[in-house]
């Protein structure tokens, strides 16, 4: 008897080790299928953030839960302060302070014959440079004597021209520097910014041929005269 007592002790501390080991078993349905629940009901960024290596997709579905930020509407105020400040490249003007005596606040428009000799203005002064000694000067001009000899060219050669300018302006010649002799060697100093040209100064000494295309073009553009054609037919209408 006491054998077989001791016998079915032993098989009961048998039964109840072998359902301990079951109890902890991960593989286990049980406790363990009830955490996997707890797991799945915890919000997607707390459950997909504690991964150390996220993959390609756990990425996206983090940027899918994360709050877009939210942008504040243009209020009526604002938008009347845009269109009140338009961009620089928008709120470009004709009016420009006068790059010299002669010039006026318009692009493209110097003042008149009269009003230039009102003001006392009987000389035109720009700058030449010699392409041998490379230097710096300035030229003057008798307004009056100069003028003459333009208007004279329109006046006797008009209907010839047949509103194409004359070779002579489309190819104007160098003249002799003061400086260091050389003969053909001045030409003018025209600026980079059109805005700055001396023009007059370029016409009554009959270079305005120097200029390119595109710079003869924006003088039109602005005096509002045609502006298309080859360059001697623009070069006449500057």
């Amino acid at each position: 008897m006491d054998n077989e007592s001791g016998r079915g002790n032993q098989s009961a501390w048998e039964d109840d080790q072998t359902n301990q080991a079951v109890t902890n078993d991960p593989k286990n349905d049980g406790e363990q299928a009830g955490d996997d629940d707890d797991d799945a009901r915890l919000p997607l960024s707390l459950s997909l953030g504690q991964t150390s290596n996220p993959s390609p997709t756990t990425t996206a579905l983090l940027r899918l839960a994360s709050p877009s930020p939210v942008v504040p509407p243009m209020m009526p105020h604002d938008f009347m302060v845009c269109l009140a400040s338009p961009p620089p490249y928008l709120a470009s003007s004709s009016s420009i302070p006068p790059p010299f005596p002669w010039a006026t606040n318009k692009r493209g428009t110097i003042q008149s014959l009269e009003n230039l000799e009102s003001k006392q203005i009987t000389t035109i002064t720009g700058e030449v440079q010699c392409r041998h000694c490379e230097k710096v000067y300035q030229v003057s001009y008798n307004l009056r004597e100069r003028f003459s000899e333009v208007e004279n060219v329109f006046v006797t050669r008009k209907k010839g021209l047949r509103e194409r300018a004359h070779p002579v302006w489309t190819n104007p010649e160098p003249v002799r520097c003061e400086l260091c002799g050389r003969d053909k060697a001045v030409k003018p100093v025209i600026a980079d910014r059109k805005s700055q040209i001396n023009r007059l100064f370029l016409l009554l000494g009959q270079t305005l041929g120097y200029c390119t295309l595109e710079q003869l073009r924006n003088f039109c553009k602005h005096s509002k005269s045609p502006r298309t054609g080859a360059k001697d037919r623009v070069l006449y209408l500057t």
